[in-house]
């Protein structure tokens, strides 16, 4: 089995506006090099690196550092758990989705009532999940979602582990991470001025870790890490 881990992220290009707040970004758009741990790398074939378009990763890997299936009937090696509380966190999740086009897709959220944003190009219903909405005033929900989070992940055993927060999205980091997964965090647009308190401690757990504003992006460190701007999802 390869392995792969991301080497680093850098933002493809980006659409003038006129406010950097105001570009939108996608990790999907965003380009990947991955750092592949195989024996057989040395052995492959130089040209098999090509765009493979809008919405996807740059080269013939995924985000998840594995390769689309040649052919249908082979079942996609690439496992995405996408994962945000409700409202503004959902709405930024979805703005993300071509970022995963074509990966084995799972999601998780606060609200049952998001089961319909969660269908393929043909209709059909990615695996959905549910946990209980929690925030640090309700001790006992926070720690019930946790247990929930943590058995979506053994369930799912994902290879990447998106989330734009909040507390399900550092959960779902914090066990992504002692998988084995790769784990992002695009911490909310509505945080104008610093991290969130999720973002602030999933700076330990994240791959990448971004803010959506650049002045967050110069002051908002955690010990020697400092999260990355690369734009906004609205």
């Amino acid at each position: 089995m390869i392995f792969a881990a991301f080497r680093y992220l850098e933002p493809n290009d980006l659409h003038d506006a006129a406010s950097a707040r105001k570009i939108r970004f996608d990790v999907l758009s965003v380009r990947t090099r991955l750092d592949v741990q195989s024996r057989r790398r040395s052995s492959r074939s130089p040209g098999q690196s090509r765009k493979i378009g809008k919405g996807r990763i740059m080269g013939v890997r995924s985000l998840t550092g594995r390769s689309r299936p040649k052919h249908r009937s082979e079942s996609p090696s690439a496992r995405v758990l996408a994962v945000a509380s409700g409202g503004g966190h959902w709405v930024q999740l979805m703005q993300l989705r071509d970022a995963w086009a074509g990966a084995d897709i799972a999601y998780a959220t606060t609200h049952a009532g998001y089961r319909n944003d969660c269908l393929d190009s043909r209709g059909s219903p990615h695996r959905f999940h549910v946990v209980a909405d929690a925030n640090l005033s309700a001790k006992f929900m926070l720690a019930k979602q946790a247990l929930q989070v943590g058995l979506i992940l053994l369930r799912e055993r994902p290879s990447v582990v998106v989330t734009t927060g909040a507390s399900i999205g550092y959960f779902a980091l914090v066990f992504g991470k002692l998988m084995r997964a790769k784990t992002v965090w695009i911490d909310s647009i509505a945080n104008t001025e610093e991290l969130s308190l999720s973002g602030q401690r999933a700076a330990k757990w994240a791959d990448l870790w971004l803010t959506q504003w650049p002045e967050v992006a110069e002051t908002g460190s955690v010990g020697p890490k400092t999260p990355d701007y690369q734009g906004a999802v609205l």
